[in-house]
């Protein structure tokens, strides 16, 4: 396993240590399509995927496409 290296990456493994077997997480469209129409940025997601992935956790997402608030 790999040593913790930002915030998210030391809360996934104190998720992973605590007995958890996996993750949700809101995917929001807003985001992810946020520099116009069909221009898409899964940059961010990609690397928590990448952290909970490398934790052997599982991740279970919700796409998000309402407003939040």
């Amino acid at each position: 396993s790999s040593s913790p290296q930002t915030k998210i990456d030391v809360e996934i493994w104190q998720v992973k240590s605590a007995g958890a077997e996996g993750v949700m997480c809101d995917f929001w469209w807003g985001i992810i399509e946020g520099a116009g129409p069909q221009k898409y940025n899964w940059g961010a997601y990609r690397q928590l995927m990448e952290l909970v992935r490398t934790a052997g956790l599982d991740l279970n997402v919700v796409l998000s496409f309402h407003q939040c608030g």
